[in-house]
């Protein structure tokens, strides 16, 4: 179940795994939750609230967590409460690891307190240099705060620490790409679609820019490649349809936007475009 909700899931499959919301095990119960809470949406929170009653304080504390993460409003709630109390109890028992630290920062981060997230990562670090999760955290804050040279030293180090590691050549990329560097967030941002793990947004990305220089076709054939590895990407499907469209190739589109409505039959955007290409033709 970790693995599985690593990668985008349809709505479909999150409801199948609401069942082991209930499981009888609580490694299974606990691995759900933090499933969930991976997914970023807070429209499950009214399935994942009775769990902050669990019997097990492992599950409870990934319930609370959930709420917390996805900044979910839980006023006078006494299971939230007790179960967030808990789980801030837990991040001060593991502080004194790299391990600890970042999952404080990640907490601060949610609460919306930065600096604090800032030096909860720096202290990380200082355990562990090799403790790339809160480099790569620690980048991303600093880079809100305008601190841009440090941000990109700091995803420099992860590479050079951890060369095949995908999410550090996209965010150095994007930051390339933000400061007007195109051939860097190119180099970058290619680099990291041949990374681990796969990463959709690279891919994405990466297609834009060559939509933008006006590589149409490459960007397709580059898009097509995408979808060998993520097949059922509704943002990397749209990107190919718009450069389909604008290189003027309507029966590609029309295959594309084909896939598009099966994987989002209430988007009328989808089938008013394919009704406009037969019509057309």
């Amino acid at each position: 179940m970790s693995h599985l909700t690593n990668y985008g899931l349809s709505e479909a499959l999150l409801n199948n795994l609401l069942v082991y919301l209930k499981d009888s095990s609580a490694r299974v119960r606990h691995q759900a939750v933090v499933g969930f809470e991976k997914t970023g949406m807070p429209s499950y929170a009214t399935n994942l609230e009775p769990l902050l009653n669990d019997s097990i304080r492992q599950v409870r504390i990934a319930a609370a967590r959930y709420f917390t993460m996805l900044n979910i409003p839980m006023i006078e709630n006494t299971p939230f409460d007790q179960a967030q109390q808990e789980y801030v109890t837990a991040l001060d028992v593991n502080a004194d690891f790299a391990g600890g630290q970042h999952q404080i920062a990640l907490y601060h981060q949610a609460k919306g307190n930065i600096d604090l997230a800032i030096e909860a990562n720096r202290k990380s670090v200082k355990f562990d240099n090799y403790y790339n999760q809160s480099k790569m955290n620690l980048a991303f804050l600093l880079y809100q705060t305008g601190k841009i040279d440090e941000t990109e030293t700091l995803y420099l180090d992860v590479i050079k620490q951890e060369p095949d590691f995908s999410y550090a050549h996209y965010m150095l990329g994007l930051l390339y790409h933000e400061l007007g560097n195109t051939t860097k967030a190119k180099q970058y941002l290619l680099s990291a679609t041949t990374a681990q793990p796969p990463n959709e947004n690279a891919f994405y990305n990466y297609s834009l820019i060559l939509q933008q220089e006006g590589a149409l076709q490459e960007a397709i054939d580059f898009l097509n490649h995408a979808l060998v590895t993520f097949p059922n990407s509704e943002r990397l499907l749209y990107a190919k349809l718009v450069a389909e469209l604008n290189s003027e190739q309507p029966d590609l589109a029309k295959t594309t936007l084909s896939k598009l409505i099966e994987l989002s039959p209430t988007n009328n955007e989808y089938q008013q475009l394919y009704n406009n290409l037969q019509t057309s033709q």
